[in-house]
């Protein structure tokens, strides 16, 4: 039976494909790309692999609630059933994400893009501990209409107003005056809530 691998070094990706005993690999331009997180160009692989006659369905296993979220907001863009698999040892769970898409609000989608970006899509999240699944209760996303087009702005849009800035920041500011956790320290365990602002940090991240 004929295997296929597609393997990724930096931008460039190739296909090794096996059938009895001999190996081939071909270059795959289509999959080519300068973005460096994974959790993103899962989609690219995603919408390649949805392409006829590849597969019936396309199935992604990953642990990664960002994985998750970035499947729900595109999967209008892959042709085929996306199944997101979580399993983990014996214990086997399949999520459609075509078919929970499909009984989600748009506008909903749409602003999943702005909270991945705005919690963790590049960095260690600024609220740890706090997740992108909890996140998804906040009734800014699930019954405000104002709320999801501020997210959908962010997902969309290179900066951010500082009218929709300050909106969020009140948002956050409540959500974590509310479900306060501990903070580990290196001395001694410290509640959220003590620790300084730090608005900058979380938007001024530069890398080496």
């Amino acid at each position: 039976m004929d295997k296929e691998l597609f393997f990724v070094n930096e931008e460039l990706c190739e296909l090794f494909t096996g059938n009895q005993g001999s190996v081939n690999s071909i270059p795959v331009p289509d999959l080519y790309s300068s973005h460096e997180e994974a959790d993103s160009r899962i989609i690219l692989h995603c919408m390649y692999a949805s392409q006829p006659p590849t597969t019936e369905r396309v199935i992604v296993r990953s642990p990664d609630s960002g994985v998750f979220l970035l499947l729900l907001s595109f999967s209008d863009a892959i042709s085929k059933p996306l199944i997101f698999d979580i399993s983990s040892g014996t214990n086997r769970r399949q999520l459609n994400i075509t078919d929970l898409a499909a009984t989600m609000p748009k506008g909903l989608r749409d602003a999943i893009i702005g909270l991945h970006a705005f919690t963790d899509c590049d960095s260690t999240s600024c609220f740890a501990g706090k997740g992108k699944l909890k996140a998804l209760n906040f009734k800014m996303l699930q019954g405000d209409q104002d709320h999801q087009d501020i997210f959908s702005r962010i997902g969309t849009l290179e900066t951010i107003s500082g009218q929709d800035m300050q909106v969020i920041e009140t948002l956050f500011a409540n959500y974590m005056k509310n479900h306060l956790v501990p903070v580990l320290t290196k001395s001694d365990m410290i509640k959220s809530d003590n620790v300084p602002r730090a608005r900058k940090v979380f938007f001024q991240i530069q890398r080496e």
